[in-house]
């Protein structure tokens, strides 16, 4: 078995990590080997030990599961493969690996590890930069991808005041709103507090479930700040390790950049020579680098594929938290919010891009233009299937449909 220390740690943070809330991921775990990837503190070490201890109820003493954090100071320098070979020789049964990515030789010895040891389960975890088919060893054909977002405005309204709000698919909200608006204001009256100002809070500190355990918001927009610092000095490297801290600090500046002009709509040539980046490919791998981190959101126009490398038609950041985080001290845009808040409570496989009329094209069919409660709809005049997500608004009706209620769509 591992050493004692190492067995007594997995148990100690198991105990300090497990919460009485429980998020589902957008599909059971099945099989065998699993990475379940997602920002900085969208809470992936919390769903894994919540795992671990609903597999093994009696974590706190047996040996049959072991959580090892990868970039603990006690695992600097020790084999990843070494470590689990003892831990299942010794009938270990659950495996857990927690930001993988940090470990050396990580998909080396997480491709070993799933061709070795047929009966030994595997869950690691890592950042929203990994890409099975680009580490050392591809572990596409081995492992299952699971991507965690941050809270929804549902979810986020079900674990800070325990409400049961299902998701509603975006073809049911847009036909139906004012119905599922009238249900869920019926359940928030129990809160004494309006829907709006629930709105607002979520807008502050309400994407990330850590941020609810924070009074000030002041520290939790700090954490947000270094959490996004991290994910450039720390995980970028980690997972490209023939990135250049020179280029590092460009990538910095160009989030910077992007954070100060959201929406942002880039000028290639103008970016390159204000960054002193050699070509056109290099500053798109830049933004990918961003998007991939879930720092920024890229937004194309019609017809571009998702997951193309064409030049973004506007780009906006990764969540509205976020927004509030890197354009301080100054408050972000009004209107930028709202959009924001739109796309990041979009489910994560939704196709989407920037509108011809309007904001957004969702689904190849729907088209949104976002706004505020004087909005009207002259944008979008003779289009089919043409919405306004409007703000400051409790009930819509007709093609009027309160914006925060985009928030159950996952």
């Amino acid at each position: 078995m591992p050493d004692d220390t190492l067995i007594e740690l997995s148990r100690q943070l198991v105990g300090q990590l497990l919460r009485q809330h429980r998020r589902p991921l957008t599909e059971p775990l099945s099989g065998r080997c699993h990475l379940l990837t997602g920002p900085r503190g969208v809470g992936k070490s919390t769903w894994t030990a919540q795992y671990l201890a609903e597999k093994h109820p009696d974590y706190a003493t047996s040996t049959d599961c072991l959580y090892l954090p990868a970039d603990h100071f006690l695992l600097a320098g020790r084999s990843l493969y070494e470590l689990a070979e003892i831990f299942v020789r010794r009938g270990g049964r659950l495996l857990c690996l927690d930001e993988v990515h940090r470990a050396d030789n990580w998909s080396r010895d997480l491709k070993s590890l799933a061709d070795t040891f047929p009966d030994l389960e595997i869950l690691a975890t890592g950042s929203s930069l990994l890409h099975l088919q680009k580490g050392s060893h591809d572990l596409s054909r081995r492992f299952l991808v699971h991507t965690m977002e941050g809270l929804s405005f549902r979810e986020y309204l079900q674990l800070k005041h325990g409400l049961t709000l299902s998701v509603i698919s975006l073809r049911e909200l847009l036909e139906n709103h004012e119905a599922h608006a009238h249900a869920v204001l019926k359940q928030i009256a129990a809160t004494k507090t309006p829907i709006l100002k629930h709105f607002q809070a979520y807008l502050r500190k309400g994407y990330y479930a850590y941020g609810l355990e924070f009074e000030e918001e002041t520290a939790y927009i700090k954490t947000l700040q270094q959490s996004a610092q991290a994910s450039l000095e720390s995980d970028l490297p980690a997972v490209h390790p023939t990135i250049t801290g020179a280029s590092i600090k460009r990538i910095r500046r160009l989030l910077a950049a992007i954070a100060r002009n959201v929406p942002f709509t880039p000028d290639f040539a103008k970016m390159r020579r204000r960054l002193q980046i050699a070509d056109d490919r290099t500053l798109k791998d830049y933004l990918a680098y961003l998007e991939d981190a879930r720092l920024i959101r890229n937004l194309r126009r019609e017809g571009s594929p998702m997951g193309s490398m064409d030049k973004p038609d506007r780009i906006y950041l990764g969540d509205p938290n976020l927004a509030s985080a890197l354009c301080a001290p100054e408050q972000p845009d009004r209107g930028v919010l709202r959009e924001t808040f739109l796309l990041a409570n979009l489910p994560a496989d939704t196709p989407v891009c920037a509108a011809p009329k309007g904001d957004f094209l969702i689904d190849a069919q729907y088209t949104i233009e976002v706004g505020g409660p004087n909005k009207d709809s002259s944008q979008l005049k003779d289009l089919a299937n043409a919405h306004l997500a409007i703000d400051d608004i409790e009930h819509g009706s007709s093609k009027r449909v309160p914006l925060w209620l985009f928030g159950l769509l996952r």
